[in-house]
């Protein structure tokens, strides 16, 4: 699996930050991680290289990224109202841009619990919880599971 070059590199922040620039619709904090896990997912399995490095683990709710966990923790159900001021929406780019475009325009009309019961039915996920909670989900156990069911 291909990483990206480290400048071409973006953080869960800039993609957290885009999707909030980007969508009309209702974004809580569950719903941002799982848009974010999906992008994520498509980017690896349309052009074989990650969206961003980023550790995704296996919580109760469904795949979250730890780093971002703590600046959203207020807003579970409610509507986020800032961005995470560590990010930059502007380095999204090219083909990056497409795959989180993609994920929104296919999910961003989901709430944030129909996105974490479509992720507890999928392999990943299910892989990753039957060791515990906290466990990351590998991008080969991702890549493994949509190339084959052609879920994205």
């Amino acid at each position: 699996m291909a990483k990206r070059q480290k400048d071409d590199l973006i953080n869960v922040f800039d993609v957290a930050d885009y999707i909030l620039e980007e969508t009309e619709f209702k974004m809580t904090h569950m719903k941002l991680h799982k848009l974010i896990y999906y992008a994520h997912v498509r980017h690896l399995v349309k052009h074989k290289e990650i969206l961003t490095d980023a550790e995704i683990q296996d919580w109760a709710h469904g795949p979250v990224f730890p780093e971002l966990y703590p600046i959203f923790e207020d807003f579970t159900f409610e509507a986020i109202k800032q961005k995470t001021k560590k990010g930059d929406f502007t380095k999204i780019k090219g083909k990056v841009k497409n795959s989180i475009d993609y994920i929104i325009e296919k999910y961003g009309h989901w709430d944030g619990q129909r996105l974490t019961n479509k992720t507890h039915f999928e392999q990943p996920w299910r892989e990753a919880i039957d060791k515990g909670l906290n466990f990351s989900i590998s991008d080969e156990a991702m890549k493994k599971y949509y190339v084959r069911k052609n879920k994205l």
